[in-house]
């Protein structure tokens, strides 16, 4: 009964956690919208406009089919305005005396606002007769001198862009307060790089920190891996001609400048923005427990939450500013003992509150693959001031033979040299020329160690040579599934993609995400068979394979399953998924959190304009727009870290609002401004005609363009 008490109550504290993050997020996003509206009606009044309606939400009737939602969750009056929320939770507004953002209601508040006023006839005197000066009086009309339409063009620019310049106001607040408070950011710290790629390529090693990003850049010791060294990637990688971003480097106790350029955006079914090929830091904490299963169950015995703090018999170093182990010091103790089974020292906090420690036996991994061995592919790369490159490799070379032995199977390539207990290698490539053949001597550091890269392609890392495994098929293991299915040496995979059926499938999907199943385009239009070997690792029980094969001009599929061999294989963290590594950075004074909120308005406002560049170039996919729903879960997504988390991405969401509000759209607050421009410049409005148009056009582009984003969250959601 005490158990089934003590489940109950952590069963609602959970609900209750859940609801306030929720509670959380809904009140910070109804804030935002409330902030902006609050510009234009502060303003408003000052400048004497009557303000009818003030609401967040839209106060609007819905229903479905005979069932009526009330317009409202809530509203009073006080003096001459009504508040309210409304029922519709996508903006707000503020209703001023003859003004409607609805074009159809236009000439009705025209005619509202209207003043019938009766004007004397010239001639009349002040002491005629009344009957005769009422004969000869005129009408006129004028508009109300409290309505928006009576004011100066001046005080409604000031009214209108009132909104904007509240939310960069308190979107610099939100995030002066976070700052304050202190801001969880993951440092510019690299737990390894992406064989072959640029940073493989100029030496970078785990560990370094970048401490300088350009040569106009400041130095500063909270650099942030997505807002300062992503985002300079990025906009590096996409001029038409790529430059190299100069980096400076920590590494130890040194410090050096490095020229970079980034490499574009991958082919088919790689990353889709440019990069240097490193990877982000990541602790020794564990996040969740291994996704695929060994045969020893030890792996079992690791609990989410878990810190891995020692290997073997020592204490792995601790680095002082965050209390916090590095992946990297591990991973590298893991893979110079790559082929054995290793022990790891594991804490634990227990439900008690107190911590314990014990030490798991992990297993080493073994190989899965597809019962199919693949040619070689070229040279892609060679490290500078490598071993490869002093014995004169070059890109395009093709490894034909180590040490007088065929290379065999290209995938196990890597595990068998770095076994090879030798001063020199003697390599036999075919040049890029495909007709010269040449004998490459390799001279090995003394004190080498296994290390292995993930990546892209597969790498000789003593060596220093990365090189691509072709999809032409080269062998297939006897008795196999693709032998059964008729696969043969000299086929070419040219697609691949996961199947799975019932349980599994949605097993993938919660591994993998919605789009699991998306097929992979390979070969030279696509990715190269080590990105086939990366899935195979990372298959769940019950998915299997489904490949295209090309043959002399036709097609047919093969669906194959993943087999086990007696071949080890690094995979880093051996199945474990660690959590990112990530540091507070608290403003030591307000003048400072000022500063460092600036900087957050400067970054999140070029961001959005990056995105509307990318989106107006065609080189972001529309597809990738989000609506309420993922605005509602990225917020309680935020909030679930903590308030200042939540405030950052406040910050990000009141410029995101500030700056597609003012975009010169009619019936948007910039389309507004550029009415008033008009009429400040030539001293009268434009046509009323032509305004009702653009905005009725306007208004039917935004309604269509909501109802695509909210289907795509639609699809996210359920497909």
């Amino acid at each position: 009964m005490g158990q089934y008490l003590i489940a109950e109550s952590q069963s609602f504290l959970s609900i209750l956690s859940t609801v306030w993050v929720v509670l959380k997020a809904a009140i910070g996003l109804g804030f935002v919208i409330f902030v902006h509206e609050l510009g234009h009606f502060a303003v408003a009044k000052l400048c004497g406009v009557k303000c009818e309606k003030f609401y967040v939400g839209f106060d609007v009737p819905l229903g479905f089919g005979p069932i009526r939602l009330p317009r409202t969750l809530g509203k009073f009056t006080w003096g001459e305005t009504e508040y309210g929320i409304g029922i519709i939770p996508l903006g707000g507004y503020v209703k001023m005396l003859g003004q409607d953002d609805n074009p159809v209601n236009a000439q009705k508040e025209a005619e509202r606002i209207k003043q019938s006023q009766v004007a004397p006839p010239a001639d009349a005197t002040t002491d005629g007769n009344s009957a005769t000066k009422n004969a000869h009086a005129t009408q006129f009309d004028e508009i109300d001198p409290r309505s928006y339409p009576a004011q100066p063009v001046l005080a409604r620019m000031c009214i209108i862009s009132a909104g904007v310049i509240m939310n960069v106001i308190s979107g610099a607040v939100f995030a002066a307060i976070a700052y304050r408070s202190g801001v969880q950011i993951t440092p510019c710290e690299i737990n390894g790089t992406s064989a072959g790629s640029p940073a493989w390529r100029a030496g970078l090693q785990p560990g370094d920190k970048f401490i300088q990003i350009g040569k106009d850049g400041k130095r500063d010791e909270f650099l942030r891996w997505t807002w300062d060294l992503n985002q300079q990637v990025v906009t590096q990688g996409l001029q038409k001609e790529r430059s190299p971003l100069d980096l400076f480097i920590r590494r130890g106790s040194n410090e050096q400048w490095y020229a970079i350029t980034p490499q574009g955006p991958a082919k088919a079914g790689g990353i889709p923005m440019p990069t240097l090929g490193v990877f982000g830091p990541l602790s020794t904490k564990l996040g969740s427990p291994p996704m695929w299963s060994h045969d020893d169950s030890s792996s079992n015995r690791f609990r989410p939450g878990d810190s891995i703090i020692g290997f073997e018999d020592e204490m792995l170093p601790v680095d002082e500013a965050t209390k916090q182990i590095k992946l990297h010091e591990l991973v590298s103790r893991m893979q110079a003992r790559f082929d054995q089974p290793v022990n790891l020292i594991v804490r634990r906090q227990n439900k008690n509150g107190d911590s314990s420690e014990e030490t798991i036996v992990l297993p080493p991994r073994r190989l899965r693959h597809l019962g199919l061995e693949m040619q070689i592919g070229p040279v892609v790369n060679v490290r500078k001031d490598s071993p490869a490159e002093q014995a004169g490799f070059a890109q395009g070379d093709v490894i034909l033979e180590v040490d007088g032995k065929l290379i065999g199977d290209p995938i196990t390539l890597p595990q068998r040299v770095a076994k090879m207990n030798k001063e020199t290698l003697l390599f036999k490539v075919k040049r890029a020329d495909q007709e010269t053949v040449a004998e490459l001597e390799v001279t090995l550091p003394a004190d080498r160690q296994p290390t292995f890269a993930n990546g892209d392609y597969q790498s000789l890392e003593i060596v220093g040579v990365a090189y691509s495994v072709s999809t032409i098929v080269a062998k297939v293991t006897d008795n196999s599934k693709a032998e059964e299915q008729n696969i043969r040496p000299g086929d070419e995979v040219v697609q691949m993609a996961y199947v799975a059926t019932g349980a599994a499938k949605q097993a993938a999907e919660l591994s993998f995400g919605k789009a699991w199943n998306e097929p992979v385009t390979l070969g030279a239009a696509g990715r190269n068979w080590s990105d086939v070997n990366h899935r195979v690792q990372r298959m769940i029980d019950g998915v299997d394979v489904r490949l295209t094969i090309l043959r002399s001009g036709s097609e047919h599929t093969a669906t194959l399953s993943a087999m086990e061999s007696d071949v080890a294989w690094d995979t880093g963290t051996r199945g474990l998924f660690p959590l990112p590594f990530q540091r507070v950075h608290t403003a030591a004074s307000w003048v400072e959190a000022t500063k460092l909120s600036i900087r957050e308005i400067k970054e999140r406002g070029t961001q959005v304009f990056q995105f509307l560049g990318l989106l107006g170039t065609g080189q972001l996919s529309p597809k990738q727009l989000g609506g309420p729903v993922a605005i509602a879960r990225m917020a309680g997504s935020e909030a679930s870290r903590g308030i200042p988390s939540l405030l950052l991405f406040l910050t990000f969401l009141s410029v995101n609002l500030a700056i597609l509000n003012f975009l010169p759209i009619p019936a948007l607050d910039g389309g507004h401004m550029v009415f008033l421009s008009w009429e400040m410049l030539t001293g009268k409005p434009p046509n009323e005609r032509l305004q009702m148009t653009l905005t009725l056009v306007s208004v039917g582009c935004l309604l269509m363009l909501m109802l695509f984003v909210i289907s795509n969250d639609i699809v996210r959601m359920f497909f």
